[in-house]
């Protein structure tokens, strides 16, 4: 088993650690797949897998590995290959492993899919019609466009034909299937953070260790913050950031949740999460290892 990544989709919060990825295409055009936002955040889109649905899936760049409910897999008569842990940040259980024959989004087809198992209580309690996660195993397959302004998810089959929109272009690292983008801050030890881009979250966050001591300020009504996953929940600190820097974009005066992560190793690039929906669209282009951030 390969060492645990992680989801984030949330209320306020909600962290998953999920493991292992399989990687699988098919060629296609473009496509433009209407979508929903929930709290003005989570974008959700109807998948079809195994040509059955279509079913609403939480769009999460944050998590390397699909997800489907158990429910959902029963319905669809899946079979697990066998079982993988699913960590939290103080818990771990061992779930189900499925492989989907296809699923489907758009024009968009990933075969032999890897899926976990596993209730989705966090995610429901904001649309329970979610059946699952559509995770990065998907995703990166392609280039995509999460359009937050216009509501919808655009995925190009042949990614090197995708089209670059208008905005600022950051060069990221990709590892361990998670877009590490470089974000520069006072409050960084060493003045920037490497952040996952997450579309499941609605705050950013940053792990404790990777933050500078005293960093920030805290007004007394958002010091703490409730941090609620599938298996448990924890409180945690909250700080005030003045300015954060990508390339020639400013973002000003935002909060961060400053975590404890005990799976975190020292030698692990990521710093935290930073959430997509802080811009009006996010473009990843996977011929060239950018993405394309437009604020306005």
């Amino acid at each position: 088993m390969r060492s645990p990544a992680k989801s984030c989709c949330c209320a306020i919060l909600v962290l998953l650690f999920c493991c292992r990825e399989l990687p699988a295409t098919t060629p296609g055009s473009s496509s433009s797949i209407p979508v929903r936002t929930v709290h003005g955040f989570l974008m959700v889109a109807g998948v079809t897998i195994n040509g059955r649905g279509p079913f609403d899936f939480a769009i999460d760049t944050g998590t390397n590995t699909t997800l489907i409910e158990p429910e959902l897999a029963s319905e669809l008569a899946l079979h697990p290959v066998d079982r993988l842990a699913l960590t939290s940040l103080a818990n771990s259980v061992p779930v189900p492993r499925y492989y989907l024959g296809k699923l489907t989004a758009g024009p968009a087809s990933v075969a032999r899919l890897e899926a976990l198992g596993t209730p989705l209580p966090e995610l429901q309690s904001l649309d329970r019609r979610i059946r699952g996660v559509l995770g990065m195993n998907f995703l990166m397959q392609f280039s995509f466009r999460l359009d937050y302004r216009h509501r919808r998810l655009e995925l190009w089959t042949m990614p090197e034909n995708a089209p670059a929109p208008e905005g600022q272009r950051v060069r990221i690292q990709i590892n361990a299937w998670r877009i590490l983008v470089p974000v520069a801050s006072d409050a960084a030890p060493r003045g920037t953070w490497k952040l996952a881009l997450d579309s499941g979250i609605p705050q950013l966050l940053v792990f404790h260790g990777r933050i500078r001591p005293g960093a920030g300020r805290c007004e007394s009504s958002a010091c703490m913050v409730k941090v609620a996953t599938n298996l448990s929940g924890y409180n945690a600190g909250a700080v005030m950031l003045p300015e954060l820097a990508i390339a020639e974009t400013r973002l000003r005066n935002l909060t961060a949740v400053v975590l404890h992560n005990d799976l975190l190793s020292q030698s692990d690039p990521q710093d935290g999460l930073l959430p997509a929906s802080l811009f009006q669209s996010v473009f990843f282009d996977r011929s060239n290892g950018t993405i394309v951030l437009s604020v306005n």
